[in-house]
């Protein structure tokens, strides 16, 4: 992902402030100041697209501003040298210019001068991975802009940080951060600062998977982009485009496309970075489809263009890239060269992922020339990071879980408040009326007795307009009656959603810390006692400590899975397909297991048999199902899969042999929080997620899961589909 600094929106900030010196009777000194405040507007339309011709201005700016002891031009003139040096990838030449700058912003007007500064150093330490400077500074600049009332500036700075969290991978503190900057930039009315706002939600969106939300929030960034005339960040929002077509969709068609407008797009000093980014995707898309000699040509074009050396991230992961391409050819030199380099830059700049391609890649290329011990060497740190990725990666999708029920929940509550307001507002209103009316009446009942003897027929009419407006108002009260029948079974669903949200937390910490203390143990066991334990007892706990780690791992699997199916990001794809061939791929899976217990398999179905569903999620519903039957199936039991056909639904059942499930405890199988978990008949574990996911998706393909069974005889699991 190329993390293009917003420099066009830093200057923008930078070029609003208005002139502010010290006022001076000289007329040399009005016409100096006067000259220096007309070439830093001048450089700021000059300095993205003639760098080399802005630096002049700089130095005249400063020349002028030192002769004349001009704050204001002296706090500007740095501030553009560090934007300038920030261009040129020289991130030390950069800060040295804004802390000058930061020293004469201390002591000048107005207050936003020292919280540009603030804000252009915190983006600085991004391109040099000090991450807790990136955060230290931006902060200041949010506690500098609250107390000076800086909104436009404090909102930037918001989407600063909430774009360093995202390429972080923090998603929640992410959203956190991009939701205050968007709130202050629709209080204040900065359409500008839109363009940012969608263009980082896009990017967001991408690295949480959810295609739908980062295309939108990207088209709409380059909608405003080409609206807004001072805004140029369209060839970022087409590398965002890009990314999010090759790596969310494998588009690679789509995803050149959008490099290649991003190329047209750009300003003069990106084209050349940009060019190279070009080059170094078409090189990983030709990796992909294995076409090595276009792989290699790309990847040797990225690797000779001297501007590589200014992004020390893409250099590293080239450089894995360029030892797997070695590796694949077994061209072993080279391979080593290019992943020892690779693995020892990703290190010092603390990327895991590319660490962990590279541990993997010289762990296959030990393993290839022998060396098997340092094989497995590399292959236990690539297990290490592979695993803290994995356990880090479901750790932030389940705090983006709960802070989306947490804005779920917000919703909710204002949507509440609201309703309360318009109940209110409406007694309010009733009973201003019934006073109105009541008024009337009084005044109406005088002119009525005095009257009486002449217009009996206009009592009675009023009479009837009383009547009507009566009705109204019992109208009104039946309807905000219902309104608030509606809102206490919204509140009775969302206290459901919260007691399933408490049980799947109580689920994660019981069944992953059982796993984590077996594996804690037995580790602890072979660290301290290595040489004393016999080599078959080593074997017996390195085996116990891979089949613990095996059912952890699937527990994860079946636990995110889970999470997608709420999240509704699985979708159904049906397909026509023969049902015995999809099954027997399924349970040819489980030969080994079969085998082990001398249970017998049947498939009772007919060959020609056919269904329109999605296949992956009739297939793992079917190895849900048998996985259950195998783990509670006694040894030399049978275990049969059949169909079965009314005039409505068909159905694939599967049935076995096996303890079965008490009466009582059927009906709550396929509830989050069902409290019925025994082990197998081999004392197998068992946390129940199988059949829960199992229902998930049948309800995704349209279909229903039932279940039977008799306690001590077998049970039998149908899957139904409606017929066509």
């Amino acid at each position: 992902m190329l993390k293009k600094p917003l420099l066009f929106w830093i200057f923008l900030m930078t070029i609003q402030v208005g002139s502010f010196g010290q006022p001076d009777t000289n007329a040399s000194y009005q016409s100096d100041t006067m000259r220096v405040n007309r070439y830093i507007e001048h450089c700021g339309k000059i300095l993205f697209f003639y760098p080399d011709s802005s630096l002049k201005y700089m130095d005249t700016i400063l020349q002028l501003s030192k002769k004349t002891n001009y704050q204001y031009g002296l706090v500007k003139a740095y501030n553009l040298k560090g934007i300038l040096s920030y261009m040129n990838k020289e991130p030390d030449e950069a800060l040295k210019n804004y802390r000058i700058a930061l020293e004469y912003a201390e002591t000048t007007e107005p207050p936003r001068l020292k919280a540009l500064v603030l804000g252009n150093m915190g983006l600085v330490f991004k391109t040099t991975y000090q991450h807790d400077s990136v955060v230290t500074y931006l902060n200041k600049t949010i506690q500098y802009c609250a107390i000076h009332d800086i909104p436009d500036i404090l909102s930037k700075a918001y989407l600063d940080l909430g774009t360093h969290y995202s390429n972080r991978g923090n998603y929640v503190e992410a959203a956190q951060n991009l939701m205050k900057s968007r709130e202050i930039m629709t209080s204040v009315n900065d359409s500008m600062q839109l363009v940012y706002v969608y263009n980082s939600f896009g990017y967001l969106y991408m690295k949480l998977n959810k295609f739908d939300e980062a295309l939108y929030n990207l088209k709409k960034a380059i909608e405003i982009d080409q609206l807004v005339q001072k805004v140029n960040i369209l060839a970022n929002t087409y590398i965002n485009l890009g990314e999010l077509y090759f790596h969310t969709k494998k588009d690679y068609d789509s995803a050149l496309y959008y490099y290649e407008r991003a190329v047209v797009t750009a300003i003069p000093h990106e084209k050349d970075q940009i060019q190279m980014v070009l080059s170094f995707t078409k090189g990983n898309i030709f990796a992909e489809k294995k076409e090595l000699d276009s792989t290699f040509l790309y990847y040797q074009k990225v690797l000779s263009d001297p501007l590589l050396e200014k992004y020390p991230d893409r250099e590293a992961g080239l450089r894995v890239n360029m030892g797997g391409y070695y590796l694949y050819i077994k061209d072993v030199k080279n391979a080593r060269h290019f992943l020892d380099s690779g693995y020892k830059l990703s290190d010092s700049l603390g990327i895991m992922v590319f660490k962990k391609n590279a541990l993997m890649a010289l762990s296959e290329l030990d393993s290839l020339l022998g060396n098997f011990k340092g094989s497995l060497a590399y292959y236990k740190q690539y297990k290490i990071i592979s695993d803290s990725l994995v356990l880090a990666e479901a750790r932030n999708q389940m705090a983006v879980l709960e802070f989306e029920k947490d804005l779920a929940q917000q919703k909710y509550d204002n949507h509440l408040l609201m309703e309360q307001n318009s109940l209110k507002s409406k007694q309010i209103l009733n009973q201003r009326n019934l006073i109105y009316l009541s008024l009337l009446a009084s005044v109406l009942l005088v002119v009525f007795i005095y009257l009486l003897y002449y217009n009996r027929g206009r009592i009675k009419k009023l009479n009837m307009e009383l009547s009507v407006k009566h009705h109204d108002l019992t109208t009104i009260n039946e309807e905000l009656q219902v309104t608030n029948e509606t809102l206490n079974t919204q509140q009775d669903q969302l206290k459901a959603l919260n007691n399933s949200k408490d049980k799947f937390f109580s689920i994660l910490g019981h069944d992953l810390k059982s796993p984590f203390n077996s594996l804690l143990g037995l580790l602890d066991l072979l660290v301290q006692q290595w040489d004393i334990i016999e080599d078959n007892e080593k074997r017996e706990m390195i085996q116990s400590l891979y089949t613990s780690s095996e059912i952890t791992y699937q527990l994860l699997e079946e636990i995110l899975s889970w999470g997608k199916a709420q999240q509704g990001l699985i979708k159904c794809q049906p397909a026509n397909f023969n049902v015995v061939q999809k099954i027997r791929l399924v349970t040819d899976l489980f030969k080994s297991q079969l085998k082990e217990k001398n249970q017998r398999l049947l498939i009772e179905l007919s060959p020609e048999m056919q269904l329109n569903t999605d296949p992956r999620l009739f297939s793992q519903v079917i190895q849900n199902l048998m996985n259950n039957s195998i783990k509670y199936t006694p040894h030399g039991g049978t275990i049969t899969i059949d169909s079965k056909s009314t005039s409505e639904e068909i159905s694939v059942c599967v049935s076995d042999t096996g303890i079965g499930i008490p009466e009582d405890k059927i009906s709550q199988l396929f509830n989050l929080d069902c409290d019925f978990n025994r082990p197998g008949t081999d004392n197998e574990k068992s946390t129940g997620m199988g059949l829960i996911l199992s229902k998930e998706f049948a309800e995704i393909m349209g279909a229903r899961l039932t279940a039977t069974s008799i306690d001590e005889k077998g049970s039998s699991f149908c899957l139904s589909f409606r017929k066509k």
